[in-house]
């Protein structure tokens, strides 16, 4: 026992003195080194170090300054790295100044313990090529064999620094192969107690974004806040409490709108996953929950997720769109929305596989995909309960749109907003600047004259990029003051024909009736053109006249066919260049306030006399066995030159115009009763729609009464003799035989 605690003591004597031995072998060390050791022969041994591991210069253009007691620091200024070979000469990175301050004794155990990581006024130059190959692939060891990348890790576990700070740092990123430039600018990071080993560290970061494109062109001032775990040797990694808060400006923001998104992420490379549980996502008013989960992260990423959107008023988010200019103008319009849906993606194609979507009232339920092949194809199976589509109709957009002059850079549209200030100096101003300029455009853009304004539709921009399949059915549907029942229809885009939509078939239940056609929409162009053909069978009349005109004077069964074309923007657009031809065909009907039978008997009887053979109808009423028609559209006016009316007694033969566009009638009939031989009564319709005037024609009643009367005188032998040759006018006048009085007592009534 007392050998032993010789040797104990022993052994701890040695201990001892070996850690005083080295203590002062290390503190003698550094004191060599501080005073030893050359800037000059450090950057060069530095930058020749960098190089023989990434292939790239290291340029450190300012003063290098060293410390190594009591804390290894380096502290260096205008440090360069140069860009990846066949990418331009911008630099890779540029650091206006580094300084770094790791603990010595750490070291002795191969553990970095870094102190303090402040990098200040940072440039960061991403960039990938047409064929994706990216300026950082060589950096981060992509195309190296898979031992020395985990030599690599392994060297980094064990990395612990206390204070990580970064003030103003830029990153710009131009993205070749998808013809995309971002920028994050006005950078600070914020970092303690960060490790690799799988400990919890806060993180701190604050920024403004920047995405420069044609068709986003959106700056957003944003902060991030959340606890990140890195636990480099598992290769796992999360942020818990994950919170995104900011605020965007610019197209297609017409206004700065305000965004949140919250999440706790984890995920496992090794296992190639990613889970986001507790999303939570808020713009404007919309408030989204739902999580995802992703799988094959690295190589072929899938993912699967739900989301849920509680009912919001969309209002403001369709005014910061620009969709409506006044919000209270569709109050009554816009009023609630709804979405639940499981989505699904990959690198080739986006799917809904459940949707249901409540829209003022309409729920709409079914599945819709889109691939990211380059056919850009949209496949919808879509199924509407109610659908009013008056209720959808947007505010247009501004005739005249300001479009901002853009200068060469985003960074000069900065300086252009600030005056001398450098971009060094912006933070959350960033913004601010961006939608100030944006408010004051008008005066910087070059506004098209009266005649080449053009309104804009949102809707049709986006059917221009896409091409569309699938099939659609709405058990209640309006347009206008029309209703149709159970529609159905198959929508299908020819392969290279983005922007035209064919609708075929289209079947409906149509007021009793039912139609089937065809409907092909043509938005490729900036007005858009729409065509049908069809056929409507078997409908009601009455019903149909009186939503659409609220005229409530003719009945009956009928059938038409329709062959259309049109374009434009609006309703009253669309009308006055509708074009086309078309017939109706009515059986066992009637018109309403007029007995034409009766009023052909009284005409005859007032000229010859004589008393009707019959009463007139109480309430007036024309009943009929047949009414066709064909026609021609021409701007909005319908033509028709055969227009027939057949009842058990008479018939109306007729001709005239009707005018969509001001809603009134020009049309002339001549009614004959079947008894009467040749006689007949010309009838003028006229005015509008809704009180149109239905009138025996007098100017032609009178011309033809006295045409008949002229020719029966003629015939008679009166002794209408000749003078020089010609008929003695008078003496014909004197011998036609007619009861004005009771004819102009009957056009009178």
């Amino acid at each position: 026992m007392r050998n032993m605690k010789k040797v104990v003591k022993t052994t701890l004597g040695i201990f001892v003195g070996i850690a005083i031995l080295v203590a002062v072998l290390v503190v003698g060390t550094m004191f060599l080194l501080t005073n030893m050791i050359q800037p000059t022969t450090f950057k060069e041994q530095f930058a020749k170090a960098v190089y023989l591991k990434t292939g790239r210069q290291l340029t450190i253009n300012g003063d290098i300054k060293m410390e190594l007691f009591p804390r290894v620091s380096i502290v260096a200024s205008d440090t360069t790295l140069s860009n990846a070979p066949y990418f331009n000469d911008r630099p890779f990175a540029h650091v206006d100044s580094i300084e770094i301050q790791v603990s010595i004794l750490p070291l002795l155990v191969k553990k970095i313990m870094v102190d303090k990581f402040v990098f200040k006024n940072c440039v960061l130059n991403l960039a990938r090529d047409h064929t994706g190959v990216s300026n950082w692939d060589d950096v981060i060891g992509v195309g190296t064999d898979t031992v020395n990348a985990a030599d690599r890790g392994e060297s980094l576990l064990g990395l612990y620094a206390s204070n990580v700070e970064v003030d103003n740092a830029t990153i710009n990123f131009d993205d070749q192969q998808y013809e995309k430039k971002l920028t994050l600018s006005a950078i600070k990071l914020r970092g303690q107690d960060i490790n690799l080993r799988g400990g919890v560290f806060g993180v701190n970061i604050q920024g403004v974004l920047h995405n420069d494109d044609h068709r986003l062109n959106i700056t957003s001032n944003f902060t991030l806040n959340g606890n990140v775990v890195l636990d480099c040797q598992k290769k796992i990694y999360a942020i818990k409490g994950l919170q995104i808060t900011g605020d965007a400006v610019g197209a297609p923001l017409l206004r700065q709108i305000k965004f949140s998104v919250g999440a706790d992420i984890d995920s496992d490379f090794n296992k190639q996953e990613i889970t986001v549980n507790n999303l939570r996502f808020q713009l404007a008013n919309l408030v989204a929950v739902g999580q995802m989960r992703a799988i094959n992260i690295i190589y072929a990423p899938d993912v699967l997720g739900s989301i849920d959107i509680a009912t919001f008023d969309p209002k403001p988010l369709l005014y910061a769109f620009g969709f409506i200019n006044d919000i209270q103008a569709v109050e009554h319009i816009w009023h609630d929305a709804a979405i639940k849906a499981t989505i699904q993606t990959t690198s080739k194609f986006l799917k809904v596989p459940n949707l249901e979507l409540s829209l003022n009232g309409a729920i709409i339920s079914g599945s819709a995909s889109y691939s990211h092949f380059g056919d850009k194809l949209v496949v919808l199976n879509l199924d509407v309960n109610d659908l009013d589509l008056d209720r959808y109709r947007l505010d247009p957009m501004p005739k005249v749109m300001p479009s901002v002059v853009k200068p060469q850079s985003f960074y000069d549209r900065l300086k252009q907003s600030f005056g001398q200030k450098t971009t060094q100096n912006l933070g959350h101003d960033a913004v601010i600047a961006v939608a100030s300029e944006a408010k004051h455009a008008k005066g910087n853009t070059s506004v098209k004259s009266k005649g080449q304004q053009e309104e804009k539709n949102v809707l049709f921009s986006i059917l221009r990029g896409i091409v569309l399949n699938g099939d659609l059915q709405i058990h209640k549907l309006k347009l206008g003051e029309m209703r149709f029942k159970n529609v159905k229809m198959q929508i299908s885009s020819g392969e290279g024909h983005e922007g035209i939509i064919d609708l075929n078939p289209i079947t409906s239940d149509f007021y009793d009736g039912t139609i089937k056609g065809e409907i092909k929409i043509n938005v490729s162009k900036n007005i858009p053109s729409f065509s049908c053909d069809g056929k409507i069978a078997n409908f009601v009349m009455q019903q149909l006249v009186h939503a659409v005109a609220k005229i409530d004077k003719l009945s009956g069964m009928a059938t038409a066919k329709l062959k259309l074309t049109t374009l434009g923007n609006k309703a009253e657009t669309l009308l006055k260049n509708l074009q086309g031809t078309g017939s109706i065909y009515v059986m066992n009907g009637a018109f309403h306030g007029i007995d034409i039978r009766y009023q052909i008997e009284r005409a005859k009887g007032l000229i010859g006399n004589s008393h009707p053979s019959m009463q007139e109808t109480k309430p007036p009423k024309t009943v009929f066995n047949q009414f066709k028609s064909s026609f021609k559209i021409t701007d909005g006016t319908i033509d028709t030159r055969d227009l027939l009316l057949q009842a058990p007694k008479f018939k109306i033969k007729g001709a005239g115009r009707v005018n969509l566009v001001a809603q009134n009638l020009d049309l002339q009939l001549d009614a004959a009763y079947a008894d009467y031989g040749a006689f007949y009564i010309p009838i003028k319709v006229t005015g509008s729609f809704a009180a149109p005037s239905v009138k025996p024609d007098v100017a032609m009643l009178m011309g033809r009464l006295l045409k008949g009367a002229v020719v029966q005188t003629v015939k008679e032998p009166i002794g209408v003799g000749l003078h020089h040759g010609k008929i003695d006018a008078d003496k014909v006048l004197k011998a036609i035989k007619i009861d004005d009085k009771k004819i102009l007592k009957f056009l009178s009534q």
